[in-house]
């Protein structure tokens, strides 16, 4: 057992270090894409910041202006609810209550 361990290739000081050299090459790689990714983001989060500080002053004033037409509305119709609910009455009771 020991002599078999002694002549396989994965065993050799030479070989680790191919071995380890396989390993790094696409740990290296991974970490420069990582790092690569991390920059990407950062960029496209201040190109957004960018654009919403160009956005907010034309989003401010239309909040103003939606505020001020909703203040202006007028009030509940009571006239109109009135006659609504004296027509439903009428066929109400015409329904419930034939001639």
């Amino acid at each position: 057992m020991v002599a078999a361990m002694q002549r396989s290739p994965l065993h050799t000081p030479d070989s680790w270090g191919t071995s380890l050299d396989a390993i790094d090459n696409p740990a290296s790689t991974l970490g420069k894409s990582v790092t690569d990714l991390a920059t990407s983001y950062e960029r496209l989060g201040l190109r957004l910041s960018a654009g919403i500080l160009v956005i907010d002053p034309d989003l401010s004033s239309e909040i103003e202006s939606l505020a001020g037409r909703f203040a202006d509305r007028p009030k509940i119709l009571w006239l109109a609810l009135s006659v609504m609910l004296s027509f439903m009455l009428a066929v109400g009771g015409r329904v419930y209550w034939p001639i």
